[in-house]
């Protein structure tokens, strides 16, 4: 929703004349009750200048303190009185209108059945999982849907789940308004939610069948007659199969993207998995640089919100929101296990960017990013091999028209613009911490 649409709201309702924006004092210092102001209401005729923003955030205050007093039906009540022009129906019913959609008798392919195992969650419409795990590429007579529809739900389910979390935190106190938006940006991007797919894998046993020749030589030893005899054995292993690797898809290009993806997955993962369970900074350029495709996170997406609308009339956590499957599903993920460490650990989660932003003050800060020369095996940061032909990037990020940090062999712009960003934050609190201490000469 528009915050231009929750403004007028707020000002259709006279919301304006409650706000309360006087600078806080402790002299004779007493809160101000709802009470207070009912009876001695502003005046409706005084003038307040007041930033349309904080009228439209004043709006979903008011939702969210419905929402925390009754429920999903005491905020659907809420929007319905601020935005009218919607018919709000409850969330029940809408499942239940995208339940009944999904047929009752299609059949799960044989390639997706270990994804319940995965997931653990076994769908009572097999229709809603093949419809998660169908690429909108894969498109012929015998295709129904495709994961869009549900991938938008799904979105707004995992913030949902993600948001609750966060807002019940209170030991040792309730968290910040600023770490709220921190800790949302860090857990529901396409980067983390990409890398976690990678990993959400189930192993299969397969059979490999392995055949030999034996050269079989003729009684009078004459190789010329000789006879090859074959031998046969199979030999037990196991393969992984993570989450993206059910999806169907009818594109050249999608399945090139999957097993570069999966390459980088390997020589990426286990730094990765350091930072984010061990590390005191959130791995925002190794996230990046795993170039994790949308259709990574689309599928997780997709499949929380196919688990939503199967599992209608399940309220087992005792919420009334009909989440629980979906919360056990983002459990299972490590959705959740991430933030209570990321919380637990008070981890460092300021966008690189952000942060350089913030140090620059008012210095104008301005990002040169300029393509390499595709890099020799030997080549690349960290001993990274670069591949032939693979596109590479330089950035030099200036603060003030100085050069303040720099990255080289980027795999995206984006990579080398958040690998120098953090560059030149390492240097400009260093310089500070000198300045601070007297080292600095």
């Amino acid at each position: 929703m528009a915050n231009s649409r929750l403004y007028r709201a707020a000002v259709e309702f006279g919301l304006d004349r409650y706000i309360i924006h006087k600078t806080f004092s402790l002299h004779k210092w007493r809160p101000t009750y709802v009470e207070d102001l009912l009876e001695n209401p502003p005046s409706a005729t005084e003038t307040r200048r007041l930033p349309s923003k904080t009228l439209a955030d004043v709006v979903e205050a008011l939702i969210g303190a419905a929402y925390i007093s009754g429920g999903t039906s005491k905020a659907l009540a809420c929007m319905s009185l601020f935005i009218p022009e919607f018919k709000w129906c409850s969330i029940e019913h809408g499942r239940e209108v995208l339940c009944n959609e999904a047929p009752d008798d299609e059949p799960l392919p044989a390639t997706m059945r270990p994804l319940e195992s995965l997931i653990g969650y076994t769908f009572n419409k097999k229709s809603l999982l093949v419809e998660a795990m169908t690429h909108p590429s894969c498109n012929g007579p015998s295709i129904r849907a495709s994961l869009d529809r549900l991938e938008f739900l799904g979105d707004a389910i995992l913030d949902y789940i993600i948001v609750k979390a966060l807002f019940s935190i209170s030991s040792p106190s309730p968290l910040e308004n600023s770490d709220l938006h921190l800790l949302r940006t860090a857990l529901v991007n396409a980067d983390i939610l990409g890398f976690l797919a990678m990993e959400w894998a189930i192993n299969q046993d397969r059979f490999d069948v392995v055949t030999t020749s034996t050269p079989t030589f003729s009684s009078t030893g004459n190789d010329a007659n000789a006879d090859a005899h074959t031998n046969v054995s199979i030999t037990p292993s196991q393969t992984r199969l993570p989450l993206p690797s059910f999806l169907r898809h009818a594109s050249p290009d999608l399945g090139l993207a999957q097993r570069a993806a999966a390459l980088r997955h390997a020589r990426l993962r286990e730094a990765i998995l350091h930072a984010l369970w061990h590390g005191p900074h959130y791995p925002w350029a190794l996230l990046c640089r795993l170039q994790a495709h949308k259709f990574h996170s689309d599928a997780v997406e997709a499949l929380l919100g196919a688990v939503w609308v199967d599992s209608i009339g399940d309220d087992s956590n005792g919420d009334g929101d009909g989440m629980a499957a979906c919360e056990a599903v983002a459990e299972r993920i490590g959705i959740l296990k991430l933030m209570r460490r990321l919380v637990a650990d008070r981890v460092w989660l300021l966008h690189p960017k952000e942060e350089l932003g913030r140090l620059s003050g008012s210095s104008e800060v301005e990002y040169i990013v300029t393509q390499q020369v595709v890099f020799s095996p030997k080549d690349g940061p960290e001993g990274e091999a670069g591949e032939a032909g693979e596109r590479m990037f330089r950035c030099e990020v200036k603060v003030g028209g100085v050069v303040a940090g720099t990255a080289e062999g980027g795999l995206s712009r984006e990579e080398a613009r958040t690998r120098a960003a953090e560059d030149a934050c390492a240097r400009l609190k260093g310089e500070r911490e000198g300045e601070g201490d007297g080292s600095k000469k």
